[in-house]
């Protein structure tokens, strides 16, 4: 299923045109969706950002939580479930969603908040009840 690849953008652009960050280009974009009805949760693969910034080489890898950064001038990798804190709300079984609609799939933001949201406050009331909840302070 090729969810959203033929709504993908070949450029982005990411300033107004004051040279800092205006030829950024999606290079790669490989999504694996879980289809629920209408809904579909997906596991990113694969996002490529590249392009120059600042007179400088960028590019971005994301992949699943995970996102490794090079600007040429610094780098930096990580995910969002390094921090334990983090790890206990549930970003490592983040995801975006999508929702189908007449004319296809689309991103879906809200749903996407709405359901984030939902998973770490279920995390937070299981830390609760087992009297666990300073984890989130550690």
């Amino acid at each position: 299923m090729s969810l959203l690849r033929s709504r993908l953008p070949a450029r982005l652009r990411a300033t107004d045109g004051d040279g800092d960050y205006d030829n950024l280009q999606i290079t790669d974009f490989s999504v694996t969706p879980q289809v629920n009805g209408d809904t579909a949760q997906l596991d990113i693969d694969s996002i490529v950002i590249e392009g120059d910034g600042y007179n400088w080489p960028y590019r971005s890898e994301f992949s699943g939580v995970c996102v490794t950064t090079d600007s040429g001038y610094s780098s930096f990798a990580g995910c969002l479930d390094d921090a334990s804190w983090m790890k206990e709300l549930g970003a490592g079984s983040w995801r975006v969603l999508a929702v189908q609609e007449k004319s296809g799939w689309f991103v879906s933001p809200m749903r996407t908040v709405a359901d984030v949201a939902g998973i770490a406050a279920g995390n937070v009331v299981r830390l609760s009840q087992d009297g666990k909840l300073d984890r989130l302070y550690q």
